[in-house]
């Protein structure tokens, strides 16, 4: 097992002539990978909210902010683009009931960690492969 940055990272085994078994680095179940995409999403929006005064919809820097919140919510924008950016616009009300936002980003933000966790899955059983038949 090796251990970087304070985190555990499996070695590959290797089982008869040069066959080896894909390790677990990327053997997230889906609910697990989903539950922290999750985790991460709603952490990034109380940030923009909370730390950074953002309103929900803006995506990118506010006059409003101090110069330090500007730059921070202008690093940030591209991913608040893709992860609020989409649903933003379902929200014409002002005032919407309080779950309504939590709701739709948790189904958006669902459907976006199992199209990822599907791709880096299906990538990560490609290189399995091809190192197996090497």
């Amino acid at each position: 097992m090796t251990i970087a940055y304070g985190l555990a990272f499996p070695r590959k085994l290797q089982i008869g002539r040069g066959a080896s078994v894909h390790t677990e680095c990327m053997r997230l179940t889906r609910k697990k990978f989903v539950l922290r995409f999750l985790g991460c999403g709603y952490a990034l929006d109380f940030v923009a909210k909370f730390l950074l005064d953002q309103p929900h919809d803006a995506l990118g820097a506010v006059p409003s902010q101090a110069p330090w919140q500007q730059h921070i919510s202008t690093i940030l924008s591209p991913l608040r683009l893709v992860l609020v950016g989409p649903v933003s616009w379902l929200q014409q009300d002002p005032d919407p009931p309080p779950p309504f936002r939590v709701i739709l980003l948790a189904i958006y933000w669902t459907l976006l960690a199992l199209v990822a966790h599907s791709l880096l899955n299906s990538r990560t059983r490609k290189r399995a492969q091809t190192s197996s038949d090497s």
